[in-house]
């Protein structure tokens, strides 16, 4: 079951899909369907996984196209959740019902057995599911389900059987799966408000013609001017077509109807009455073994002849409209016509062949003013497209322009950052040669210490910082160069700090935390960022170049304690400052 119907028109034979509205059983197969007036009801069925059965009931307004929930699937109430059971609508003293019977679904989590109904627990890979002969009505003004009283001959647990309504009070049953396998039994059922009573005829043997057992066939009923009769098409491994007159109690095989037509099953039959003796019997969809589905669609033409028999044929798709008249002249060709009739007609033709020429004259306006509105519409499309070209070649152009400017502020940046660079060097240059200045220069006698620069971050004191290969311990360095270095060397490795494993990040956040160089909010959404700018912070209020070594100490240290690659990240720092700063200003252990 989808949100779209397939729609068939019968005078054309030409199929439409048409969307729905309202709340339809998505997903649902296998439910049974009936008709009352304008309205198509659907109830049960199955959506294709275990366990999922339903006893819902739905209604479908065929003019509104909207869909209408009845009764929802429930295990507290109504029939047993199933599918492959049948359903018909009777009317009784003015009063529409809904008869639902038989049918297959789960044992457990399911409703309470109907009194007086049958249930066949179903053995090896369908086990843990059952078949019923519950026989359940629904009355329409109340919303009521009701447990008829059933007399007479019950069927079996049953599904996949085929209920075909005679008239508003009876029906007839054929048919269908039981726990000794497939049926051919026939059972009549006649209803009143609060009951149904049923007979069954089987096969008596013999020389009568009686058609196979079957099941997941489909029937539909058909009256001539000799009373009703039940057709019958296909089922499994049951290719044939019978038709049952239900008055008499007899069956007949008929013929030349190609295995392309009744070789399948699970399909749907419709009829419908082109004269009081043509019926055309619409076949769709279906299966033809448990791999192939059907859906292309078949007509079978069953005509009533004079001498009580039948005669069939296959109506061809692409003769649908043609045989449709050609059958609809014959009969009347075959009605006596009074003279008063002739001339009524023969007016009546006149009228519609003037109409045809007024409507035919309709279709050329109508063709000519589409015309003339796609022709509007292509130029509308072509105008629009030509501003759509116009507009994407202007954004082309601004994004050029803007990237040539991102270019010049990188190029401008990368000057800057090459001047503050030279300048710095400049700075160091000058102080290197005023503290050579200052040291040649005899000192007056002092008690004072030794001079300092005016500037705090300049440190001329000896420092701890080892010299191997680098600058002697007592060489004055710049603390803000230092940092600036440090900041450098971070941003610079960055992204391979951003790539080490995410796994063992838990274990540097706890290192740094321990060493309270994190807050607690970081510590509780740890990522490497976080770390990096929470270390950079502190970094900046560090004034004294010891303060200095002591942050950066314990933030690699915290690198070496993960050990592996975060080990390898932080020897690759102390290396790159190492590199920058030209001596040793921090070791770390392994």
């Amino acid at each position: 079951m989808c949100s779209v119907m397939e729609v068939c028109h019968l005078r054309t034979g030409r199929w439409e899909q048409k969307p729905t509205t309202g709340n339809p059983p998505l997903g649902v197969k296998s439910y049974a369907a009936a008709a009352i007036g304008r309205e198509i009801f659907y109830f049960g069925g199955h959506c294709n996984h275990d366990g999922c059965f339903h006893n819902s009931l739905y209604s479908f307004n065929v003019d509104t196209f909207n869909w209408k929930e009845l009764s929802p699937t429930t295990s507290h109430h109504g029939p047993m959740m199933k599918h492959l059971c049948d359903m018909i609508a009777i009317k009784v003293n003015g009063e529409d019902y809904l008869v639902v019977i038989g049918g297959y679904g789960p044992s457990s989590y399911n409703t309470s057995q109907q009194p007086g109904a049958q249930y066949y627990e179903a053995e090896g890979l369908a086990s843990g599911h059952r078949q019923c002969n519950e026989i359940h009505f629904y009355k329409l003004s109340t919303g009521q389900w009701i447990s008829p009283t059933v007399t007479g001959d019950r069927p079996p647990p049953i599904d996949k059987f085929t209920l075909t309504s005679i008239n508003d009070s009876s029906a007839i049953l054929f048919g269908g799966s039981i726990a000794d396998g497939d049926s051919n039994n026939v059972y009549i059922l006649n209803f009143t408000d609060t009951s149904v009573n049923c007979s069954m005829l089987s096969n008596p043997g013999g020389s009568v013609q009686w058609p196979r057992k079957r099941g997941a066939h489909s029937s539909v009923l058909i009256n001539t001017s000799s009373g009703p009769h039940l057709l019958v098409v296909g089922g499994i491994v049951s290719y044939d077509i019978w038709i049952f007159d239900i008055n008499n109690k007899s069956w007949k095989e008929l013929v030349n109807i190609p295995d392309n037509v009744t070789k399948r099953f699970y399909h749907s039959l419709s009829v419908w009455s082109v004269t009081p003796t043509t019926n055309w019997i619409i076949v769709f969809g279906g299966m033809r073994d448990l791999f192939i589905t059907l859906s292309d669609p078949a007509v079978i033409e069953l005509r009533y002849t004079s001498n009580n028999d039948w005669s069939t044929s296959i109506i061809p798709l692409d003769q649908y409209q043609e045989k449709l008249q050609e059958r609809r002249r014959e009969w009347e060709a075959s009605q006596p016509v009074q003279p008063e009739d002739r001339r009524e007609i023969d007016r009546l033709t006149c009228v519609l062949q003037e109409r045809e020429r007024e409507l035919e004259e309709e279709r050329r306006e109508k063709e000519q003013v589409r015309n003339r509105l796609q022709q509007q519409l292509q130029q509308a499309q072509q105008q629009l497209q030509s501003r759509e070209r116009e507009s994407q070649e202007r954004e082309r152009q601004l994004q050029r322009q803007v990237e040539g400017g991102q270019q010049r502020e990188q190029d401008l940046q990368r000057q800057l950052q090459e001047r503050e660079q030279q300048l710095e060097e400049r700075e160091m240059f000058l102080e290197q040669q005023l503290r050579k200045r200052d040291r040649s220069t005899p000192l007056p006698h002092s008690s004072t210490n030794p001079t300092t620069s005016s500037s705090s971050n300049v440190v001329h004191e000896s420092t701890s910082v080892s010299s191997t290969g680098g600058a002697s311990p007592s060489a004055t360095v710049d603390v803000n160069k230092v940092k600036k270095v440090i900041d450098d060397v971070l941003v610079s490795h960055y992204a391979a700090l951003n790539s080490l494993p995410k796994k063992s990040l838990t274990g540097l956040v706890n290192q740094l935390y321990t060493a309270k160089l994190i807050s607690n909010e970081v510590r509780e959404a740890p990522s490497m960022e976080e770390c990096i700018d929470e270390f950079k912070a502190s970094l900046s209020f560090k004034e004294e170049l010891p303060q200095v070594q002591e942050h950066c100490q314990k933030f690699l240290s915290s690198f070496i304690a993960v050990k592996g690659s975060y080990a390898d990240a932080a020897k690759a720092l102390v290396k790159a400052i190492r590199k920058e700063l030209g001596f040793d200003f921090i070791n770390i252990d392994d």
